[in-house]
C-alpha cells in the first residue's frame, strides 16, 4: 500500500447502522413527552399514545438514514440518546 491510498475504515458499516438506531431511539424519546401531553396512558397503549411515538421513530429513523455517514450526528445522537433518557428517568423516578 503506498501513501497516497487510505485504507477504508473496517467501522463504517457498524457507525451507519449505529447512526440510524440512535436516530430512531432519538425520536421515540422526543415522541414520548409529546404522547404522554395528549394525555395518553403508557399502561394501555393507544392510537393517541402510539401515534407520536411511531412517527417521531421513522422521522428520526429517516434522518439518521440521511446522515448516516456522518460521524458527527453519530456523536450528537449518543449525546441526545443520553440527556433525553437521564432525564426522563429522573422525571418519572
Amino acid at each position: 500500500m503506498t501513501l497516497n491510498q487510505t485504507s477504508p475504515d473496517p467501522l463504517a458499516g457498524f457507525y451507519a447502522l449505529c447512526t440510524v438506531v440512535f436516530g430512531t431511539i432519538s425520536g421515540v424519546l422526543i415522541g414520548l413527552p409529546v404522547a404522554l401531553m395528549q394525555g395518553a396512558d403508557i399502561s394501555q397503549p393507544t392510537a393517541a399514545t402510539l401515534g407520536p411515538l411511531v412517527l417521531f421513530g421513522i422521522f428520526g429513523a429517516i434522518l439518521g438514514y440521511r446522515k448516516r455517514k456522518s460521524r458527527a450526528f453519530f456523536y450528537l445522537t449518543i449525546i441526545t440518546v443520553l440527556l433525553l433518557t437521564s432525564t426522563l428517568a429522573t422525571k418519572i423516578g
